[in-house]
């Protein structure tokens, strides 16, 4: 109906907003990130829609995969 996956893209913003968290070395990647709207926000706007439109499906917890940017 949306033409996405709406939890994926709830995961994915859910992501962008745990890397950003917290850090005050900021990388070029979250340079280019910080000018758009909040990733957290932007994650319960998905959320919001797909419960509304009934397509919401709970992923659960999203954490970031343990790589070389978590470390």
């Amino acid at each position: 109906q949306h033409g996405y996956n709406v939890v994926a893209a709830y995961t994915a913003f859910k992501k962008l907003a745990l890397l950003s968290s917290g850090d005050t070395n900021v990388s070029g990647f979250e340079k280019m990130l910080s000018s758009h709207p909040d990733s957290e926000k932007r994650a319960e706007e998905v959320k919001a829609k797909a419960e509304k439109d009934g397509l919401w499906q709970d992923p659960g917890t999203v954490e970031l995969p343990q790589t070389r940017l978590t470390e």
